[in-house]
């Protein structure tokens, strides 16, 4: 996104919308609106002014912004168009977020965009959301092995060799193993449907709702 001096003080001037969010600096609420516009129509943020349109700028220093690029992408598995614009002598990072094909989540929540505002998505509209993206599960995150709880995997085998439903894999076997024979574990690395199916505190808790997305997702009927 190229924007010059003029550009940004016209869009400023406009407001917060449900595409534009201003952010004094950085908070909680700056990575849930990435999440919130990944997960609705997209949409811009203007770090460093404030809810009333005033610039106060942000540390002007290319570490900082290599930092903030680096906390984007670890915490929400994200690669959003960055651009720094400078008034004076301060600086806005201007953060343009596409809409994901996929849910994206940060600290295990997940947000939408309603009207200006920022909110979490229920478990309804997340299963909605999922059912409608595009496949996501293959997707690593920053995630560790004891984020899965072994009991929750080992009842889903249970139940998906009674029905007939995994035949290379055996009652016996480890979580870990399990996990990599139905793709959740790639290059020692869990996905985000390893997480959601199988994670201790997912967003949604309902096993259910979850057998049934991945059921979807891996073909099974």
């Amino acid at each position: 996104m190229e924007m010059n001096k003029e550009e940004l003080e016209k869009l400023i001037t406009s407001g917060e919308t449900e595409s534009v969010e201003f952010k004094e600096a950085l908070s909680e609420s700056f990575y849930k609106t990435i999440s919130a516009f990944a997960n609705t129509r997209g949409g811009a943020i203007l770090l460093g002014v404030d809810k009333k349109g005033n610039i106060q700028g942000v540390e002007p220093t290319n570490e900082f912004l290599e930092n903030l690029t680096n906390r984007i992408v670890n915490k929400l598995s994200l690669y959003p168009d960055v651009k720094t614009i400078d008034i004076g002598k301060k600086r806005v990072i201007l953060l343009k977020i596409d809409r994901s094909g996929y849910p994206v989540s940060y600290e295990g929540h997940y947000y939408e965009r309603v009207g200006n505002t920022t909110r979490r998505m229920s478990p309804q509209r997340l299963r909605a959301f999922m059912l409608s993206s595009l496949p996501w599960d293959s997707i690593t995150g920053d995630f560790s092995l004891n984020e899965i709880d072994d009991e929750t995997v080992n009842l889903f085998v249970r139940l998906a060799v009674a029905k007939k439903r995994l035949a290379n894999i055996s009652l016996d076997e480890e979580p870990r193993i399990v996990l990599k024979k139905l793709g959740l574990l790639s290059e020692n690395k869990l996905t985000n449907g390893a997480i959601l199916l199988f994670g201790k505190n997912p967003q949604n808790p309902s096993l259910t709702v979850a057998v049934i997305t991945f059921g979807i997702t891996m073909g099974y009927k």
